[in-house]
């Protein structure tokens, strides 16, 4: 099991980038109101890294809502999963 200190260190690298994510967000759609943070884990323990990724999202999205969706594997076989629902939309 990795050192949770060790992906917490590998984690604050990119709270930057989520929060640059949100920045642009915001400033891309005049009338957004909340904020869905999706990310996929792979091997990280979602009970240990995601009260983090979500304090780091609210504070970026802040004053908008924000909640952090974290996958434990492959949340890419969500899609899969809602093929039919999604067919016909973004080509």
């Amino acid at each position: 099991m990795k050192d949770i200190y060790e992906v917490l260190r590998k984690k604050q690298a990119q709270q930057a980038h989520l929060g640059k994510q949100i920045e642009a967000l915001q400033t891309a759609a005049e009338e957004l109101r909340n904020v869905a943070h999706l990310l996929d884990g792979d091997d990280d323990c979602p009970l240990e890294l995601a009260p983090t990724l979500q304090a780091w999202a609210k504070a970026a999205a802040s004053p908008l809502a924000c909640e952090v969706v974290f996958a434990t594997r492959e949340y890419e076989a969500w899609f899969l999963g809602a093929i039919e629902s999604l067919r016909g939309h973004r080509g």
